[in-house]
């Protein structure tokens, strides 16, 4: 695009943007259900694959669809919530299916293993969600119509991320324990030199004469526990530097993924986090 006040100079638009003509003076949003990667000369946005959706104008990129939900339609908005007694076994799902348990048919051999290395990770999050306002959080997690509890979309957007951060299967993480609670929280008001009414808290130290001007908001708080589990399984046929090697890479994930978890939560959580910021 070639801004009006700095003619014959051209930029390209950010990511979730595009310019679909010659000497455009500004860039136009992605329309929802769409995408844009990366700041380029695209003219066009691309649609969401089927299992992915972009619920939101201007995204740079889709999103998969959570577990328990699906999307078979291309430029999909949203994903819907699977009928009663199917799922999907991981995110970005086409359709649902009803639950079976696993087996191994009849005369099939079983699958020869010769060891198995498991290293466990279990930690606790907590996450506060506010007080969603109009909105409901299954339906910032793209599922439309809502439908689904706060607690069972925390439960798969954590197992998500937990995953992400260690390089593992979705079905190699557990949350449980899962604790929804209410709290009431002081939020002091801005300082503008402005009279402000409301609820008032003293400041430590100061006396009541100097209490501080605010307000009580209830938050609603969601707490759980995660387990991950990191496995390599060898063939009986795996010698001692092949399984040395193996435990190395697995260990190397652990602690790659312990690591950005105690420095930034927020971006091993990123999916997470990025959901209940829309709120």
């Amino acid at each position: 695009v070639a801004p009006a006040d700095r003619p014959g100079v051209c930029h390209h638009c950010p990511a979730g943007w595009i310019s679909d003509r010659v000497d455009a003076p500004a860039c136009r949003p992605c329309p929802r259900g769409t995408q844009v990667a990366a700041p380029s000369r695209a003219m066009s946005c691309t649609p969401c694959v089927p299992g992915w959706y972009s619920r939101l104008t201007a995204q740079k990129e889709c999103l998969p669809c959570i577990m328990g939900t699906f999307s078979n339609v291309a430029g999909g908005t949203g994903c819907t919530a699977c009928p009663e007694g199917t799922s999907t076994q991981d995110e970005g799902s086409l359709a649902c299916e009803a639950a079976v348990r696993a087996s191994t048919p009849t005369g099939a051999p079983a699958p020869l293993i010769g060891a198995t290395v498991v290293t466990t990770i279990s930690f606790g999050a907590q996450f506060d969600i506010g007080l969603l306002d109009d909105h409901t959080l299954a339906m910032l997690a793209g599922v439309e119509g809502g439908g689904l509890s706060d607690e069972y979309v925390i439960e798969q957007l954590i197992r998500i991320d937990t995953a992400r951060g260690f390089n593992i299967p979705v079905s190699a993480v557990t949350v449980y324990n899962i604790v929804r609670r209410e709290i009431m929280v002081f939020v002091p008001t801005p300082d503008d030199g402005a009279s402000v009414a409301g609820a008032s808290a003293a400041v430590p130290g100061s006396g009541a004469a100097t209490a501080r001007p605010g307000r009580m908001e209830r938050r609603v708080l969601i707490s759980a526990n995660v387990t991950a589990l990191l496995e390599s399984h060898f063939p009986p046929s795996a010698d001692e530097e092949d399984i040395s090697a193996a435990i190395e890479v697995q260990q190397l994930s652990a602690d790659q993924g312990v690591q950005l978890l105690s420095e930034d939560p927020n971006k091993f959580f990123g999916r997470t986090t990025m959901t209940l910021s829309a709120s």
